[in-house]
């Protein structure tokens, strides 16, 4: 009867422990983090450039457009192109699956992708690898990234039709001299802008 109860008692401990050290894994951001890039993002002004030239933040730039007549005009506008935040899903070489940290990471965006500031709000999502291995495979490997992001995040509520997979391969590598970095097998999301 004693050895039962110790099985049992050593059982519910063993569980326990497990559970606390699940608990121990701390996202690299909060959901709060997630509001305020977007927030700053939407309020990021820019200079009306003619066509053809880009347009620089007025903070880091003064307002300057880049192109062979750089000339702004003197109206801002809210930024279009799409702000990308970085999820912090990384990835094992050659692997789509999620590590412990990037579903607690996930968790996170999902929260702040369903307060009222972001529920209309929709996304790309966008799978990245570093330059080892094939053009093609990485290609095919960087939308597999993507869409166990975009999957995992259903699961946490957010729903599919506001997320849209996008696959670069080795393409956009994050630190460009060093295109073989872990750091470039990455998903990212940006604001799908209309």
């Amino acid at each position: 009867m004693f050895k039962m109860f110790a099985i049992v008692m050593c059982t519910i401990a063993l569980s326990a422990l497990n559970a606390m050290a699940q608990g121990e894994i701390k996202p690299q951001f909060s959901s709060l983090d997630v509001l305020s890039h977007f927030d700053k993002a939407a309020n990021t002004h820019v200079a009306v450039c003619p066509v053809g030239e880009i347009c620089l933040p007025k903070k880091k730039s003064r307002g300057l457009c880049l192109g062979p007549q750089s000339k702004c005009g003197a109206n801002r506008q809210q930024a279009q192109q799409p702000t990308g935040f970085d999820l912090l899903v990384t990835f094992e070489l050659g692997s789509d699956a999620l590590s412990e940290l990037a579903k607690a990471n996930l968790a996170e965006f999902a929260k702040a992708m369903r307060t009222p500031e972001m529920i209309d709000k929709s996304f790309n999502v966008e799978g990245h690898t570093d330059a080892r291995g094939a053009d093609s495979l990485n290609m095919v490997l960087s939308e597999r990234r993507a869409t166990i992001v975009v999957e995992y995040l259903h699961t946490l509520g957010v729903g599919r039709g506001r997320l849209h997979v996008r696959g670069f391969g080795e393409s956009r590598p994050r630190i460009k001299s060093d295109p073989f970095a872990g750091v470039n097998r990455r998903v990212e999301a940006t604001i799908r802008t209309k």
